[in-house]
């Protein structure tokens, strides 16, 4: 969930298929997460309860994933501004990818190579 009603939620989300979005990472799965938490309490004056509380967080990272939209929100005739997953190719022969004359290859390619 990503927002505070139904429909965010269910144009927020990062999927192939909006009505089908199968099983994913959760948008707040945190690898390599440490919490700890220490906490004092006494009676220093007569029944008022002291609490003194330290909390602390350290971790790496944030799953994400590449994305992409329509400007007009149609990009698969769904008629909903998705946020569709980008399919990354395994390379300039993957059978799966069916590449424009004009688009860039080496381009695209090197911007992978840079992010992963």
């Amino acid at each position: 969930m990503t927002s505070s009603t139904s429909g965010s939620n269910y144009s927020n989300i990062a999927v192939n298929d909006p009505n089908n979005p199968g099983l994913a990472i959760s948008n707040y799965s945190v690898p390599h997460r440490f919490t700890g938490r220490v906490a004092y309490e006494a009676f220093w004056w007569g029944d008022n309860r002291t609490m003194i509380t330290l909390f602390g967080s350290m971790n790496q990272g944030q799953p994400y994933s590449y994305v992409f939209s329509a400007d007009d929100g149609d990009a698969f005739g769904d008629e909903v501004d998705f946020r569709h997953l980008l399919y990354v190719p395994d390379g300039p022969n993957d059978p799966n990818v069916v590449y424009d004359p004009a688009f860039n290859q080496q381009a695209f390619f090197d911007f992978i190579d840079k992010a992963v």
